[in-house]
């Protein structure tokens, strides 16, 4: 096992990271759940006649269907481009590349399948932990 991984492992931020690892792909599917429902839902007209009322997908896509306007701020390209240099890109893999590829080499010598939500990942997790535990310690 590379040391780089070791430490890893062995620094008191590990277990977060593994624990992202394993939780963060269904995380995000539910949270990607969860966003289309509320903006799909209908928002009912309010006493504030300044609050606007219908789905918040189209209120934000189409404001002129809604009787408001876009109230979208144009930004300089040079400054959205400083944004980005500043910016951290996403990655597919929420954790070292390594640690990744020991837990799916686990989980197939255990016979174990990827969770189907944030709740088996926990559990996932919990039986993962104290093996990739002691095969880098």
């Amino acid at each position: 096992m590379s040391q780089p991984l070791l430490e890893t492992w062995k620094t008191s931020r590990s277990a977060p990271y593994s624990v992202m690892l394993i939780i963060n792909i269904y995380l995000q599917s539910e949270l990607n759940i969860i966003a289309q429902t509320w903006n799909g839902h209908r928002i009912r007209k309010a006493k504030n006649q300044r609050t606007p009322n219908g789905r918040p997908l189209v209120l934000y896509n189409f404001p002129e269907l809604c009787g408001t306007e876009d109230f979208l701020w144009e930004v300089e390209e040079i400054k959205v481009d400083l944004c980005k240099e500043q910016c951290i890109e996403k990655s597919e893999v929420p954790c070292n590349e390594e640690l990744l590829e020991l837990c799916d080499l686990v989980m197939e010598e255990h016979g174990w399948n990827n969770p189907a939500n944030a709740q088996e990942a926990i559990e996932l997790y919990i039986l993962l932990s104290p093996i990739i535990r002691d095969l880098l310690i």
